[in-house]
């Protein structure tokens, strides 16, 4: 009789484990869903609701406050000495891998500039050969400081000249070319 009493009981908990993973997975998928949407179905006669996948996506600013303040102060500096500006370009559009190594220590190393940026560059106008990098430094860079360690230094390797400023800099034309200079 035992036996049978802890057989139940466990059928028991396992149909209400089962119910209750079902509930989460079907409450996590219905953030996914739009189930309010009606919309015309096939003859455009019958109005009737349709389950609808939620797009996730929207259109965003490509600079920050604090860049585009900056950016208004790059542009006639990057103008007057002949120069385009660039913004936010991926350290991966900038930097290769050199191919002696295996294809699993290259993933590695990409894996390590993917996701890095330059928030500015001066280039060339006739070939956008870049000449200086610019890197917005603000107060998430003070807790940042190893992956700035980094950055400097894979720029620095890789034959880039980088300027770190920040947003309210004087005398920024002085500094752009010491920086292209030095």
């Amino acid at each position: 009789m035992e036996f049978i009493l802890i057989i139940t009981i466990i059928a028991v908990g396992l149909v209400i484990g089962v119910k209750i993973v079902e509930k989460i997975i079907d409450k996590k998928n219905s953030k996914h869903i739009e189930q309010n949407t009606y919309a015309y179905i096939e003859d455009n006669t019958k109005y009737e609701p349709v389950i609808q996948e939620i797009f996730p996506y929207e259109k965003k600013y490509l600079l920050t406050k604090n860049e585009w303040y900056f950016y208004k102060k790059l542009k006639p500096v990057a103008d007057k000495l002949g120069y385009t500006v660039l913004a936010k370009i991926r350290m991966a559009d900038l930097i290769d891998i050199k191919r002696i190594y295996s294809y699993g220590e290259r993933m590695s190393y990409f894996g390590r500039i993917k996701s890095k940026h330059v928030d500015f560059a001066l280039a060339k106008p006739e070939n956008l050969l870049i000449e200086l990098l610019i890197e917005l430094d603000d107060s998430s860079h003070i807790k940042n400081k190893e992956r700035d360690d980094f950055v400097n230094t894979v720029y620095q390797k890789t034959g880039y000249k980088l300027l770190r400023v920040y947003s309210g800099e004087l005398d920024l034309e002085r500094k752009i070319i010491e920086a292209m200079s030095g």
